[in-house]
């Protein structure tokens, strides 16, 4: 009755959160760029709404036991676990959201602008594979002491996930105007390739993969249901999840 199935990430990546600080002031820059240049708030209030909901849930997995997690350090110094969720925050929520906007709004233009985002894309991808593939290990270490150890199946957890599923389609259906019905399909097939993209990298640097069982005594899942857990995490629980930074920016009437 107690056994799940469970996500781990491993790797000094992780655990290292200069690089997400980096990444959360860029994410700013981006934003704040695109609001001077363009005279429009459309990318501050995703990377805002972004960053809230995405500490806001990383703070209560950890407070809720759903998510295990070890130590992290900033510049060397070790932080504490509500630290840890507001850069996580900002550098899973807020930069990663504020990206799918930007390269969805790139691949919308026309011409030698699509083509140039799609070259920018392309050579981001690249960054996240050489990354996160320059963290390998040799083997898996499962069962171990991980990095993160995330319960997928736990209910709080899926009704969030299937929550934003279903306010996204909702919106999509009867309240999206074209533009931003295509906009938001645009974004979610961003998503889905720094998601992809991410999972097969880490996966083949032995840094991700699934377990089941139970906190006390997991064992590495059966290959169908790491391959069903992994695509579900690319498609869910990343491209959909991130949706409703969009939706909610267009329903609260943020974005004209």
């Amino acid at each position: 009755m107690l056994a799940t199935v469970f996500m781990i990430r491993d790797g000094d990546f992780g655990s290292d959160y200069d690089f997400k600080l980096i990444g959360a002031l860029i994410g700013a820059f981006l934003a704040l760029y695109f609001w001077f240049r363009h005279k429009k708030l459309d990318y501050v209030w995703v990377y805002a709404i972004g960053f809230l909901v995405w500490f806001s849930v990383e703070w209560f997995l950890q407070l809720m036991g759903i998510r295990d997690i070890k130590d992290a350090f900033l510049f060397g110094s070790p932080i504490s676990s509500f630290m840890q969720a507001l850069l996580r925050g900002g550098f899973e929520g807020a930069l990663i959201a504020v990206m799918g906007i930007f390269f969805a709004d790139g691949l919308m233009a026309k011409g030698k602008e699509r083509v140039l985002f799609g070259v920018f894309l392309a050579f981001v991808l690249g960054g996240i594979s050489i990354q996160s593939l320059a963290q390998a290990q040799p083997i898996r270490d499962v069962g171990g002491d991980v990095l993160s150890r995330r319960d997928m199946l736990n209910p709080i957890g899926l009704f969030l996930l299937f929550g934003a599923l279903a306010l996204t389609l909702w919106w999509g259906k009867f309240k999206a105007t074209p533009l931003a019905h295509k906009r938001a399909l645009y974004m979610y097939l961003v998503m889905v390739s720094i998601a992809l993209v991410w999972n097969i990298s880490e996966f083949s640097a032995n840094t991700r993969w699934i377990e089941m069982g139970t906190f006390e005594n997991p064992v590495r899942a059966t290959p169908v249901i790491e391959f069903i857990a992994l695509s579900f995490d690319t498609l869910i629980e990343i491209g959909m999840a991130y949706m409703p930074f969009l939706v909610f920016a267009y329903l609260f009437k943020l974005i004209k």
